[in-house]
């Protein structure tokens, strides 16, 4: 303390009020007489490094890193000669290397050199950020050189300041030709113009406008002329002070295309749906109606604002609703459904049998709800409960034939007993007759041979 009171007092013959600065400084403070030697040092109240007290009286050259030797010598010799130096450089503290920025100015009396003043500030966590942010930028120009959609930054003048190559590549311009352009007269058709000096004066105040935070899909104006379609994604960000606007641009010409194809498929696909003789719907994962077509509603019943408020559970008859939940399950673990039926009840209470097609509807991997084509088979089942009817009848008819056939084979046997006994009666008979005819004869003749004899004897 007594030789830092000392180098106080010499300071204070220089005219160097210390105290009344250094309490408010963040920064080191070093003061070297004319021979380099450390004669004052002050510390921050949050510095991370300590110094200790055994540098005073020695020079900086043999306390210091031997890199750091050079560096000291050159703007020290500077300072002899009344310059001024600012320089970094790099400590390793604790395993830990630390950089530093510092100023060395001369301290002079009466014209001749007495020593300097270092003002040394640990500059560490800025050079961090500083390295990040330079990598940052590195990546982003990488990025943005690789990225298919075109990268655009504009001022609050509405100047171009930033155009990656994809910007190039979709409107034409080179960077060179169009940084410092207004964008919107080059980049957007006349008729989009009187917009953007409207929302451009908000955006220099605000960094708000119609556009910002959204992505929207515009009109883009090529080199050539050439307009066609884009996707804008914009947002802003504040540099030094000034609203800066930076768009991601995509090319959507050939999903346009694509959309195109798709809605007139779609169209396509909707009239067949609504003119279809079957009824066709979908419904969602929990059951609820998301489309049906007119057919459907005209067999049930039901308005289109009706049926967007039920479920399928709502039209199907009791005893068929466990049975849908089981049909549903199958659909979800990805399972075609063929012919399925069941009994819809329209508005009116009326059961309406059907017969159907089911598949389920997946999105990205997840079941989201069933498409079933049904068709209305009331009729057939009418035709098939009439037939069903006759058939039971024709059953009981031939039931009732087959026990007469029996009962008729029984007369048979007994009528064949009947007819063998006639038979037997009738042979027995004719031999009789037979007998009484043989009989007659004998007799006959017996007569006759009795006359004979009588004459014979008269």
């Amino acid at each position: 303390m007594r030789s830092l009171r000392s180098n106080e007092n010499e300071l204070e013959k220089y005219g160097i009020g210390l105290k009344n600065i250094l309490s408010s400084m963040d920064d080191f403070v070093f003061v070297l007489d004319k021979a380099g030697k450390f004669i004052f040092y002050h510390a921050p109240k949050r510095a991370k490094v300590y110094i200790p007290e055994e540098f005073m009286g020695r020079k900086i050259t043999e306390v210091m890193p031997s890199h750091f030797n050079n560096t000291f010598k050159k703007v020290f010799g500077k300072a002899k000669k009344g310059k001024s130096s600012e320089f970094e450089y790099w400590l390793e503290i604790n395993g830990e290397k630390r950089w530093y920025s510092a100023k060395l100015s001369p301290i002079s009396l009466h014209g001749k050199f007495k020593g300097a003043v270092a003002i040394v500030r640990d500059i560490t966590e800025k050079k961090k950020f500083r390295e990040k942010l330079e990598e940052s930028e590195e990546k982003f120009r990488a990025l943005s050189s690789a990225a298919r959609d075109a990268i655009i930054m504009m001022n609050d003048e509405g100047l171009v300041t930033y155009w990656n190559k994809a910007a190039e590549k979709m409107f034409g311009y080179k960077q060179k030709e169009i940084l410092g352009k207004v964008l919107h007269f080059l980049l957007a058709p006349k008729r989009f113009h009187a917009a953007y000096r409207r929302g451009i004066k908000k955006f220099v105040k605000t960094g708000k406008g119609p556009a910002v935070g959204k992505t929207l899909e515009l009109v883009g104006l090529k080199k050539d002329g050439t307009e066609f379609p884009v996707e804008l994604s914009l947002s802003s960000v504040k540099i030094k002070g000034r609203w800066h606007a930076i768009g991601i641009v995509r090319d959507i010409t050939e999903r346009k295309k694509i959309e195109s194809i798709l809605e007139e498929s779609e169209r396509r696909y909707r009239e067949f749906f609504e003119t279809a003789n079957d009824l066709i719907q979908s419904i969602d994962e929990r059951g609820n109606f998301l489309y049906v077509n007119k057919k459907w509603l005209r067999t049930l019943g039901y308005t289109k604002e009706e049926a967007k408020r039920m479920n399928i559970m709502d039209i199907l008859r009791s005893d068929y609703v466990e049975h849908c939940k089981k049909v549903l399950k199958r659909l979800s673990k990805g399972e075609n459904i063929q012919n399925v039926e069941t009994v819809f009840i329209t508005k009116k209470g009326k059961e309406i049998y059907v017969e159907g097609n089911l598949s389920g509807r997946f999105r990205n991997g997840k079941f989201v709800g069933t498409l079933g084509i049904f068709r209305d088979i009331t009729e057939r089942k009418k035709m098939e409960e009439e037939m069903r009817k006759r058939s039971e009848e024709l059953m009981r008819a031939n039931k009732k034939a087959s026990e007469l056939v029996e009962e008729l084979k029984m007369s048979q046997k007994e009528l064949q007993g009947k007819v063998e006994e006639l038979e037997k009666f009738k042979r027995i008979t004719i031999n009789r007759e037979l007998r009484m005819i043989e009989l007659k004869k004998e007799i006959r003749k017996l007569r006759e041979e009795l006359e004979k004899y009588k004459q014979v004897q008269r």
